[in-house]
């Protein structure tokens, strides 16, 4: 099991989330400028770019340490010993190589088929990325907002299905006390 690779891109100190946020963005903005054009047609969604990237890594982030803390939460009511627990808590946020390399694949795939859709053709793509920076840049732009997106929806859908077989397989219940299931929530 492997890290996420979005998560070890958060700075480790006190909110270095929303620094490492701040930072995406003062980075990726003027990278994704380079592809500014006058010409509509043509121009780089530069902002756009910048802001999801630097929004959804923090935001990912957060959310897996929330998924984490619930998972805490969830222990007393969780009918499993210390090896499977943990290797629940490492799912939320690691994976297998091979499945990194799919979700990386897999966003750039999606990347290319968008801007084949958006071009006209993947022979355009390719070509219209060849030709001039501002493609070249929205391009790549486009790849890496899809490769971003596609990583964090998978382990998004990973860790529903942690918490999913938890609840359903693992979870000691009584019927008439339902607030200690709130973490599931």
């Amino acid at each position: 099991m492997h890290k996420i690779w979005l998560l070890k891109l958060i700075l480790p100190w006190p909110y270095g989330r929303l620094l490492t946020g701040f930072l995406l963005l003062c980075v990726l903005l003027p990278i994704f400028y380079l592809g500014h054009s006058d010409d509509i047609d043509r121009a780089t969604p530069a902002f756009f770019y910048s802001l999801i990237i630097a929004y959804i890594i923090p935001i990912f982030s957060y959310i897996t340490a929330k998924s984490q803390e619930a998972l805490l939460e969830l222990r007393p009511l969780l009918d499993l010993d210390e090896s499977v627990f943990e290797k629940s808590r490492t799912h939320l946020d690691s994976t297998s190589l091979r499945t990194i390399a799919l979700q990386l694949g897999a966003g750039a795939l999606l990347g290319f088929v968008h801007m084949s859709f958006v071009r006209g053709s993947p022979l355009a793509t390719v070509t219209g990325a060849m030709a001039n920076r501002s493609e070249f840049v929205s391009t790549i732009g486009a790849l890496i907002v899809w490769t971003v997106m596609t990583t964090v929806v998978s382990m998004l859908i990973q860790q529903a299905i942690v918490f999913a077989r938890l609840g359903a397989y693992h979870v000691k219940l009584t019927l008439l006390n339902t607030r200690k299931l709130l973490p599931f929530g």
